[in-house]
């Protein structure tokens, strides 16, 4: 899990994890307070 809640320019963030066989559910929360907010999400299959 990513907690990158501030105030600051866009920033990259990453995070890596092993899943299990299955479905999965994958929740992105962001705030923009006034400014160029930016989010994106993606999920890579190895």
């Amino acid at each position: 899990m990513i907690d990158g809640w501030s105030d600051h320019p866009p920033t990259t963030y990453t995070f890596e994890t092993a899943l299990t066989e299955g479905d999965h559910t994958i929740t992105v929360e962001y705030f923009d307070s006034g400014g160029g907010a930016l989010a994106r999400c993606s999920v890579i299959r190895l």
